[in-house]
Formats: C-alpha cells, sequence, structure tokens
C-alpha cells in the first residue's frame, strides 16, 4: 500500500447541511475532530481510484488547493471508537487556518 497516495479530486461539503452520507456516518465514529474533507485519490501504482478522508483541507484554502491538483497525501491512521482504526490521507505543508 505504501504511505503516501494521490489525490486527484477535492469534495468540500459542509457535512451537518448533507454530502457525503457514507462519511457523515463514518463521522460518529471518529475520535479526533480535526477538520476534513472527502477526497478521490489512487495508489502511486494502483489503477483503482477510492475515497477518502482528507485532513488539512479547510473553507479558506480548498480553492487554492483544488488548482494545484492532483497533490501528493500522506497516510493518515484515523482513530475510531471502539479502538478500529481506519486510513485517511493528510496534506503536507498546508498552513492551517
Amino acid at each position: 500500500m505504501g504511505d503516501e497516495a494521490i489525490i486527484d479530486e477535492i469534495r468540500f461539503e459542509d457535512s451537518s447541511v448533507g454530502g457525503d452520507y457514507t462519511f457523515r456516518k463514518a463521522d460518529e465514529f471518529f475520535t479526533e475532530k480535526d477538520p476534513y474533507c472527502v477526497s478521490v485519490g489512487h495508489w502511486p501504482n494502483g489503477s483503482h481510484q477510492f475515497h477518502a478522508a482528507l485532513y488539512g483541507v479547510t473553507e479558506e484554502n480548498k480553492d487554492d488547493l483544488i488548482t494545484k491538483l492532483p497533490l501528493k497525501a500522506k497516510v493518515h491512521l484515523i482513530q475510531l471508537n471502539g479502538g478500529f482504526k481506519s486510513v485517511g490521507f493528510e496534506l503536507e505543508d498546508v498552513e492551517a487556518k
């Protein structure tokens, strides 16, 4: 799998008003509440795309980041209730807003 992926699409949504149901449901189990968005990406040597949580995207920086796609992102293990983890990603070198 590796420790880095290529992010092809950023889907920034306000999950409190709608958005991707899968992530709204999963968010209930996330123990860390850092801002994230839904992304579409692929592994550097893979041919299939995936959806994953992407940390480091905010309302303030999303438009700038979208113009820079595709972006590299590091694996970010998301801690879930019950001691489980899920795979997400985190952008590096992004100023927190």
